[in-house]
């Protein structure tokens, strides 16, 4: 009985561990799970209270002006790239709460 393999395989590279990440669910499901992430992030920035969290986390105010506008665009992408990475934050850490007022 050897405790040690003698001669280990080099078989390695970043295409091979990734392969071995994603091996336990079909490209398929994992599909519906980024779906579901993404759709979960985008439900929670529409039903928020967009405009208070907007001026709370990026002082963006909101008027009627063109650059306001584009102000308000940049502000929404931030929620929901925020959002995004919340909920695949707490889905991929199977669950475990995380501080929900700190900044990813």
């Amino acid at each position: 009985t050897v405790l040690v393999i003698p001669k280990p395989g080099q078989k390695g590279g970043l295409a091979y561990e990734t392969q071995k990440v994603l091996e336990p669910f079909t490209f398929g499901l994992w599909g519906v799970i980024i779906a579901v992430t993404v759709t979960a992030a985008l439900l929670s920035v529409w039903f928020s209270d967009r405009e208070m969290v907007a001026k709370k986390r990026y002082e963006v105010h909101f008027s009627k002006s063109k650059k306001a506008c584009k102000k308000r665009k940049v502000a929404y992408l931030r929620l929901i790239l925020d959002a995004i990475l919340e909920k695949g934050m707490f889905l991929f850490s199977a669950g475990i709460e995380q501080a929900t007022g700190a900044s990813l």
